[in-house]
């Protein structure tokens, strides 16, 4: 607010019935555009078809990772049966 209050009659820190009137129906305006525009807004996406993106790379990882540990596994099993040893 300026230092002018004088001028609109209310004192400093107080709006007039007027000026609260005017801020109310601004703010009911507001509501009712805020409201227009929501139900203007189209439905979220659906993100199924993400999940089941997400799925499959999970399911890829994991196989990747098992199958390298069982690998290496194997490969140890296999090199204690057979007479090969690593070089020292």
């Amino acid at each position: 607010m300026s230092d002018n209050d004088a001028e609109h009659g209310t004192p400093r820190g107080r709006i007039s019935p007027q000026d609260r009137q005017a801020f109310e129906e601004r703010s009911a305006d507001l509501g009712r555009r805020l409201e227009a525009v929501k139900t203007r807004r189209e439905p979220p996406p659906d993100n199924s078809a993400r999940g089941r993106a997400m799925a499959q790379g999970f399911k890829i990882a994991v196989e990747l990772v098992v199958g390298v540990v069982f690998g290496g596994f194997l490969g140890w099993g296999f090199s204690g049966f057979s007479s090969f040893s690593l070089p020292r």
